[in-house]
């Protein structure tokens, strides 16, 4: 599990030089780069939801991080059907239950608790890569 916390001002500091790049683009980039931000732009809630129903780690497709998803919903499913197996079998269902769910139901509440300085940091990435395929494009164009 990462358990690296985006730190707030740091978070800041990264939006407010954002906003001095976009204050330096002119309108026809403004207006594409707000564009494709509105398209890719994620929501905290919407986030926090999805983790707090901690159902197979959907957070992680909602946030395109399809290498996390597929390892934690295929650990998910393991410790899901090892459970049932358990519980049919008599075997050690106690243990077991307290050994797969506790990491399940902690990673959730991480991802609950900082579900907002997660999706901000997810959404000034996009908005990096975004502004470097603009200047990427303005550089085609001035040749």
């Amino acid at each position: 599990m990462n358990f690296n916390i985006p730190n707030k001002q740091h978070l800041n500091e990264q939006e407010q030089e954002i906003n001095d790049q976009i204050a330096l683009l002119s309108s026809e980039q403004k207006r594409v780069f707000y564009e494709e931000k509105q398209q890719k732009w994620k929501d905290h809630d919407t986030y926090a939801v999805m983790a707090y129903l901690c159902f197979f780690s959907m957070y992680y497709l909602y946030l395109k991080q399809y290498k996390h998803f597929c390892f934690y919903a295929a650990l998910q499913l393991v410790f899901y059907c090892s459970l049932v197996l358990s519980y049919q079998a008599d075997w050690y269902f106690w243990q077991l239950l307290g050994m797969g769910f506790v990491p399940i139901l902690l990673q959730a509440l991480y991802h609950s608790m900082f579900s907002e300085q997660i999706v901000r940091a997810y959404n000034i990435n996009m908005c990096k890569i975004i502004l470097k395929h603009i200047n990427s494009l303005k550089n085609k164009v001035s040749r």
